[in-house]
């Protein structure tokens, strides 16, 4: 699985455009890859995922999406500036499992 910030929302390098204040229906979009031996899935991807703020222990938001396409981060939340860690799994219709994290930053928009 591979994970990068929509172009929509970047900033910089592994960095996305916050909501300091509140976002209204998500805050950034993570685009997803999910590929297996024949290629890239589509479709039939179940996605969860668990987003930390670095240095702290606590669990900053969780999620899960029917599709193989993107996690939309920050939904109704906030999205402070700072280093978060989203650690992602994946479960197939084919039955095939796999996971993966990334690490980025949240900087303002400029």
């Amino acid at each position: 699985m591979a994970v990068e910030i929509d172009s929509t929302y970047k900033v910089g390098p592994n960095a996305a455009g916050g909501c300091p204040d509140h976002a209204h229906l998500f805050c950034f979009l993570l685009n997803t890859t999910v590929m297996t031996d024949e290629g890239r899935l589509t479709e039939g991807c179940y996605l969860t995922w668990k987003l930390y703020r670095s240095g702290v222990k606590q669990v900053f938001e969780t999620g899960k999406v029917v599709g193989c396409d993107g996690i939309y981060v920050g939904g109704n939340l906030s999205v402070p500036r700072g280093r978060y860690v989203i650690q992602m799994s994946v479960a197939t219709d084919s039955g095939l499992k796999g996971s993966g994290s990334y690490k980025f930053t949240v900087e303002d928009y400029p």
